[in-house]
């Protein structure tokens, strides 16, 4: 068994280490002679002028066909990918030779480039907000990436010429072209709002589709009637109901309320209901997005086994101030966002209050309801690859129900702390590192008083 093992192992270092040196070698800087001339001419120009020797039957390849090369191919494996193209061979690395060994299909477009990542991010140019599920598009070479939702994106692409094109819903797109791509390559992108349109609706049969993350945006639900609320439009997807006897009534395919695993920046919130599930925690003004996930759950998700929901709050706007006032029927919301220093420290305060209670005294006397919620956050970004995130949540419910001589309280709330810190370490890796402290109180108590004849408490019992 430990033969076989290190067999394999052997093989699996001998194909890495050939596939490392085939590499190094077409990115090994060259300038040829020449701008035309034969295959031939361009192979023994660079047999006569680099350090690399090219082995090659003439039966293989066809020397005498007349070359004129696009552009100013920078190294070898870019001027071979010009040189050899259609030509039905593999090129193969053998003791530090290219080897050009006949083939029943033509050489592979990009083949013989040398590939480098473009990474970077996508924000907002009039707030610096991460702008998530951003689209990167290669439209010559038809590849493509999405952002994060720190707005982080990574794409390799060939040496040479590149373009690529930048788009997100309600943004105008951005096309950049990058005159010769020879290093990985760091690309930060700032994407303008797009002027409103007039709405245009398309009518027509849903298609079916692989199932697993649902987006919901604050935006999309500024119009719905009544108090915001952005968890009412889970009700409207496949396999969620709602059930207004359960506090936190969400059911999922079938499951339980404690099935659901609800993360407000990544920190567990074990109630995130108000008024007995008549309202959620999160204050729309703070919201930035929300991830439903009912299947395929990404493996950075631990707990949940009907459902995900991933809940991002704003980062705070880096360029400027401003804020937003919201008053409904059950509470009344601010939130205010802004620079501390431009382009570099940002901080979101949100805070909504109740305003049941006069209401309620008209329908019956002896109750009182109020809730609240505390939003802060505060952003800083630290040189050009970190960035660090103070999160802080603080939300309570009170029931007060008075009857007769009974006497009910009740009292539950969240308290939730997350420090996160967000690293660039290279064009393929991006860590995202965070604290969390999440705490969840549940009081309920009642006391009952007895009164002799004169109407004196005779004994209060709890």
């Amino acid at each position: 068994m430990k033969v076989l093992l290190f067999v394999i192992f052997s093989l699996f270092g001998c194909s890495g280490t050939r596939l490392l040196a085939q590499q190094r070698i077409f990115s090994t800087p060259f300038s040829p002679a020449t701008e035309k001339g034969s295959i031939g001419s361009f192979l023994e120009d660079i047999n006569h002028h680099s350090n690399l020797i090219i082995e090659y039957t003439s039966s293989a390849v066809d020397t005498g066909k007349f070359i004129i090369l696009q552009g100013k191919p920078a190294t070898i494996g870019a001027l071979l990918q010009q040189v050899l193209k259609a030509q039905k061979i593999r090129v193969l690395e053998r003791n530090g030779k290219l080897l050009l060994t006949p083939s029943n299909s033509p050489l592979p477009d990009d083949a013989l480039l040398s590939w480098y990542t473009v990474f970077g991010f996508v924000k907002d140019e009039t707030s610096g907000e991460p702008l998530t599920d951003a689209t990167v598009w290669d439209p010559v070479h038809r590849r493509g990436a999405f952002a994060n939702q720190h707005g982080y994106f990574t794409l390799e692409l060939p040496e040479g010429k590149q373009i690529l094109q930048f788009s997100y819903a309600g943004y105008t797109a951005n096309t950049i072209v990058m005159a010769d791509l020879q290093q990985d390559t760091r690309k930060d992108i700032r994407l303008q709002p797009a002027p409103p349109i007039e709405e245009v609706v398309i009518a027509g049969e849903q298609r079916q589709r692989k199932e697993g993350a649902d987006k919901v945006n604050a935006e999309d639900y500024n119009n719905v009637l009544g108090e915001p609320d952005v968890l009412r439009s889970l009700y409207q997807l496949p396999g969620v109901k709602n059930v207004a006897d359960i506090p936190n009534g969400i059911l999922v395919r079938g499951g339980n309320p404690g099935e659901n695993l609800f993360l407000l920046d990544g920190n567990p919130v074990f109630n995130p209901m108000h008024l007995l599930g008549s309202l959620p925690i999160v204050n729309k003004t703070a919201l930035k997005n929300m991830y439903v996930y009912k299947s395929n759950f990404p493996a950075r998700f631990g707990g949940g086994l009907s459902s995900v929901m991933d809940v991002n709050t704003k980062d705070g706007n880096m360029k400027k101030w401003k804020g937003e006032i919201n008053a409904g029927v059950l509470a009344g919301s601010f939130t205010i966002e802004g620079p501390l220093k431009k382009d570099r420290t940002a901080v979101m305060l949100s805070f909504r209050h109740s305003w049941v209670n006069p209401f309620l005294s008209l329908i019956q006397r002896g109750v009182n309801l109020n809730f609240y919620d505390l939003q802060f956050k505060v952003t800083q970004l630290v040189g050009k690859k970190d960035k660090l995130m103070l999160n802080v949540y603080a939300g309570d419910d009170n029931l007060h129900l008075q009857e007769g001589n009974i006497d009910n309280r009740h009292q539950w709330g969240n308290k939730n702390i997350a420090l996160t810190w967000n690293r660039l370490l290279g064009p393929k890796a991006f860590v995202n590192t965070s604290v969390n402290l999440s705490s969840y109180n549940n009081i309920a108590g009642f006391k009952y008083s007895l009164y002799d004849s004169s109407g004196a408490i005779v004994q209060n019992k709890v």
